[in-house]
């Protein structure tokens, strides 16, 4: 279907933005990971009670929240974690999509001298 077909161009922005990350292109990288990221709320919106595509957002906002704390714009980097956490809500599928944003909150409070 076109939503599936949406989904694999999804995950094919993000494996090229991971590859664009590790050979050191990070606008490239940025790119990549915000074209993941608009299809995957796309696809949420339009149906959110497919766990999937819930899990999918919430790996989009952590990469992109990984990306932002590596280039040092914490404020972004919190956001996208906040809304990594937010999208896999309480979904069992979703658990490690949670967990990778809660480790980005966590770490993130630790470079701030944060407790919270």
């Amino acid at each position: 279907s076109n939503s599936e077909w949406q989904r694999d161009l999804s995950v094919s922005h993000s494996k090229l933005g991971d590859f664009a990350r590790a050979v050191g292109d990070l606008e490239l990288a940025r790119s990549h990971y915000e074209k993941a990221l608009a299809i995957r709320e796309r696809l949420a919106v339009a149906d959110p009670s497919n766990s999937e595509w819930q899990r999918d957002l919430s790996v989009s906002h952590s990469k992109l929240g990984d990306f932002a704390r590596a280039v040092g714009d914490l404020e972004l980097a919190r956001s996208h974690y906040e809304k990594a956490v937010e999208a896999a809500g309480g979904s069992v599928t979703a658990a490690d999509a949670r967990a990778a944003g809660l480790s980005g909150l966590a770490s993130l409070a630790l470079m701030e001298g944060s407790p919270e």
